[in-house]
């Protein structure tokens, strides 16, 4: 006799089957779409070695059936071209990411060497000038040392000979000799005298400058004869001063004055009372010269008529 066991059945109605497919096209949708941080993970870390690993996948494939009994799609089902496309950009991706985090260590690195390197530059430069400052106090103190000291041996000498002078006067024969000068004595006395003979070149060649300057500004002013008449010429291309001969006149007094001008700067004032006085006094000479041919100018602007045939002219 055929016995059969008997087969667990559940009944499950068209609702509850429609809901239950709803439900798995929901999960699967969701998995695709959404995935874990795990997942993330996994996959950046099997992107670390050389080959691609199909293994741990963003996207597991489910036990769920890809389709359902009435033959529609339940999840997307990526194809070996399509996940190996997408793990060829993933490792680009991290490549780029990996190459940027370099880039960036290496711009840290370059900036704290350079910031060392500056900061050992200050503190070199720092100690450089405080060295120097040190060797110029020495050489002011060491010059000051021997300019007392050489007040003090001058002191002496001069009260040495006062001595010997009184006692000649007395008839005592105390006559003192006078020490030889050392080296640093003859050093500083040649160094002086230099300095005082350069001075004295220079404050020569400045006045022999100032001397010239000033028969130069005699022979010009002198020299310039202001025109009695001022004739029109029509066909100057000088719009201002359509005048020929007071023109050339003025411009070549003008031009001697600035010449005159920029040999005077040119004199060294060498911290001279008499070489400022006199360079003062010869600049204030020219400067009111040249405002008197400005003024001779601006009146022949002026007084300029086109119909006009002669007019007299100012007196400088």
């Amino acid at each position: 006799m055929l016995s059969v066991a008997p087969q667990p059945f559940s009944y499950e109605s068209p609702r509850e089957r429609y809901a239950r497919v709803m439900a798995q096209d929901r999960a699967a949708r969701q998995a695709v779409s959404h995935p874990s941080i795990a997942q993330v993970t996994e996959l950046f870390d099997s992107m670390g070695g050389s080959t691609i690993s199909y293994q741990q996948d963003v996207f597991p494939t489910p036990n769920a059936p890809a389709y359902d009994y009435r033959g529609r799609q339940l999840r997307f089902v990526e194809s070996d071209l399509q996940r190996e496309a997408r793990m060829r950009y993933l490792q680009k991706r991290h490549a780029a990411d990996h190459d940027l985090i370099l880039k960036q260590a290496k711009e840290r690195e370059d900036k704290a060497e350079a910031d060392r390197r500056a900061a050992i530059d200050a503190q070199q430069e720092k100690v450089e000038k405080q060295r120097k400052r040190i060797e110029e106090a020495r050489a002011k103190e060491r010059e000051l040392r021997l300019f007392y000291q050489q007040q003090q041996r001058q002191t002496q000498l001069s009260k040495q000979a006062k001595n010997s002078e009184s006692g000649k006067a007395t008839g005592s024969q105390g006559a003192t000799k006078v020490p030889e000068p050392t080296l640093e004595d003859q050093i500083v006395a040649a160094t002086r005298i230099q300095a005082f003979y350069r001075h004295f070149l220079r404050r020569k060649r400045s006045i022999s400058a100032l001397t010239s300057i000033r028969v130069s500004f005699d022979t010009i002013a002198s020299n310039f004869v202001s025109p009695p008449s001022i004739s029109p010429n029509s066909s100057s291309a000088i719009k201002e001063l359509p005048f020929t001969t007071a023109t050339v006149l003025i411009e070549d007094c003008e031009q001697s004055l600035l010449r005159l001008l920029s040999r005077l700067d040119a004199v060294e004032p060498l911290n001279d009372v008499s070489v400022s006085v006199v360079r003062k006094y010869l600049f204030r000479k020219i400067a009111a010269a040249l405002d008197d041919l400005d003024d001779l100018k601006d009146w022949i602007v002026v007084h300029h008529r086109p119909d006009a045939t002669s007019t007299a002219s100012p007196s400088l």
